[in-house]
């Protein structure tokens, strides 16, 4: 029989608010503890297994499948074709009319109405036709910039959610530990054998256990919150309640991300650079045609008024050609040239901080996944340690405080291994993030 001030105790962790129901729900088939907390967690699996779970390419996918990232690269496309389309398109063509009246004693006049255009004769359309296309290219990279921010981001929320839920397991079952030696020395306290110290110290530290608890409630929900949000961007209502989670926090090891050391990135900001390199390119062989001359040629009509009466009619035609001798084109040569060598720079600079940064992600990546794997093995012995403390306190070989530390360091040591785990998984989405090319 549960003793009365135990049984008051235990109440609130498992009449919680909703979502420490439910996570108890789903971690609780796994959890070492007392009948109570097991028919509990039976009972509420039926509604668990209704919700499939949720895995990181599911999560990724749907909040890639927001709306306003179309309408983003849709409108990037857009503004880099409406730049190439104004510095290739035609000049209009120039109407003209003028009338040459004599001041003599009889009309004497002469009228001109011509029809010219100027013509591109040094390629230079040709070049910002393909500069244009190179424009086009890096919105589509600016646009993927975007997609792959919003994925990176996705699955750094998506394993928060995935860590908090776990780690509050790893208190779920502490609990249970706790919470079933409880009821065993309130009915040996019953019987005379047990001091009531043993007893009120065990409910100190379970209320200890649930200040952590409801602490990792708190994180639970805001992590799921955030994700939902990311996913759900348009749900008018954010649920409260985390669906399962079907994820693997621990990253492979060696990092599957980096193929060789010292390549050249392929995230999507150095494809931009590269498009916009090959846009100056063009555009600055077109400006170091400023020689070429950008000639016109018109025709029309000449009507002449005779002095006797009558009018003649006949044509006219003209050309035109500018002389490039005061405007060479030089502010423009300049400014692209200038554009191009910072651009350059700026590349480079990126580059060597990005090999720099990969090489170390990928060495925190490998470094922290082999730690963590090494705790999770350590981690499998403190099942004997528990039972021995179990065992050593029963024979009265150990005090309380003991069999309390002894619980206390395998749910330390299983938290550990999970901010291990953690930690390297954080380090692999920013690895992934500098090294692909698409989310």
């Amino acid at each position: 029989m549960t003793h009365p001030t135990m049984a008051r105790r235990v109440r609130p962790v498992f009449t919680a608010p909703t979502v420490s129901r439910f996570l108890v729900a789903y971690l609780g088939v796994a959890l070492v503890g007392p009948a109570g907390t097991r028919a509990h967690a039976q009972a509420q699996a039926p509604t668990l297994a209704a919700s499939p779970p949720l895995t990181e390419a599911q999560a990724v996918e749907r909040a890639l499948a927001n709306p306003n990232l179309a309408e983003l690269r849709a409108g990037l496309v857009d503004e880099a074709r409406a730049e190439g389309i104004a510095r290739t398109r035609w000049d209009d063509p120039s109407f003209q009319y003028t009338r040459e009246q004599l001041l003599t004693g009889g009309p004497l006049g002469e009228d001109y109405v011509s029809l010219s255009q100027t013509f591109d004769i040094s390629g230079r359309r040709a070049l910002h036709r393909k500069a244009a296309s190179q424009r086009g290219e890096a919105a589509e990279h600016r646009a993927a910039i975007s997609r792959a921010d919003l994925a990176s981001l996705t699955r750094h929320s998506y394993y928060q959610l995935l860590v908090a839920q776990q780690r509050h397991g790893v208190l779920v079952r502490w609990r249970g530990r706790v919470e079933s030696q409880l009821a065993s020395i309130g009915r040996r306290e019953e019987a005379g054998d047990a001091a009531a110290y043993d007893r009120l110290r065990l409910q100190r530290e379970l209320t200890r256990i649930d200040a952590f608890a409801e602490r990792e409630d708190a994180t639970v929900v805001f992590a799921w919150i955030r994700l939902h949000g990311l996913i759900e961007p348009d749900a008018e209502a954010r649920s409260r309640t985390p669906p399962k989670l079907d994820g693997v926090l621990l990253p492979p090891t060696p990092a599957t991300a980096v193929a060789e050391r010292g390549r050249a990135p392929a995230a999507p900001e150095f494809r931009l650079a590269e498009a916009q390199a090959r846009a100056l390119a063009f555009e600055r062989r077109a400006a170091s045609r400023w020689w070429v001359p950008t000639p016109f040629v018109g025709a029309g009509y000449k009507g002449v008024e005779l002095p006797g009466g009558g009018r003649a009619h006949g044509f006219v035609v003209n050309l035109g050609i500018p002389l490039p001798l005061l405007d060479r084109g030089r502010a423009e040569r300049i400014g692209k040239a200038g554009q191009a060598r910072s651009l350059a720079a700026a590349a480079n600079l990126a580059r060597t901080r990005t090999r720099t940064e990969v090489d170390a992600l990928d060495e925190q990546v490998t470094r922290l996944s082999a730690a963590a794997a090494r705790m999770k093995t350590k981690n499998a012995e403190d099942d004997a340690l528990v039972a021995a403390a179990e065992s050593g306190y029963r024979g009265g070989e150990i005090s309380v405080m003991e069999l309390i530390d002894a619980y206390r360091s395998s749910a330390e040591a299983e938290l550990l291994a999970l901010d291990l785990a953690m930690t390297a998984r954080a380090a692999e989405i920013d690895l992934r993030r500098r090294t692909e090319e698409a989310p």
